[in-house]
């Protein structure tokens, strides 16, 4: 029986991704699980890929953007420099986003930059954490809010 062309695809990327020889280290099966994290991200759709990366990237921002903001305000506010929070945010941002572009997304036709990195897991993780926190916080945030009005 002759195979499709995506399961040739997907044969060649689990060759790709199978490491030669794993040491049995105390750390192996961390980085074991963190690249089985990141292989089973890597079969989902580019586009997927693409909006996952950047919801990560919007909630890091929105996790450290109180944090930068306090810290200028505390120690370098000044009235002609009003809009540096928001720069160092947005750069913060930009910057997680394109560790996750070319960890998980990568370039049309460049599938040897798609391998199953343990630290693309960690994005992945810490970005979960991240998410959740965000979640947490607005929740929190709400239900103080409703709990203060009554």
């Amino acid at each position: 029986m002759t195979k499709t062309r995506r399961q040739r695809i997907v044969e060649a990327e689990a060759v790709a991704n199978t490491p030669a020889e794993r040491s049995a280290g105390p750390l192996s099966a961390v980085r074991d699980f963190l690249a089985g994290i990141v292989t089973r991200f890597l079969q989902l759709p580019r586009l997927v890929r693409v909006l996952l990366v950047a919801l990560i990237a919007l909630s890091w921002v929105a996790f450290i953007f109180s944090l930068v903001d306090r810290i200028y305000f505390d120690y370098f506010f000044d009235a002609n420099t009003r809009a540096v929070p928001a720069y160092v945010t947005a750069g913060i941002g930009l910057a997680i986003y394109l560790f996750g572009w070319y960890w998980l997304v990568g370039t049309v036709g460049m599938k040897h930059r798609l391998k199953s990195r343990p630290i693309a897991g960690l994005y992945l993780l810490l970005g979960l954490f991240v998410f959740s926190t965000d979640v947490f916080l607005i929740i929190y945030g709400i239900a103080s809010q409703v709990e203060a009005a009554q």
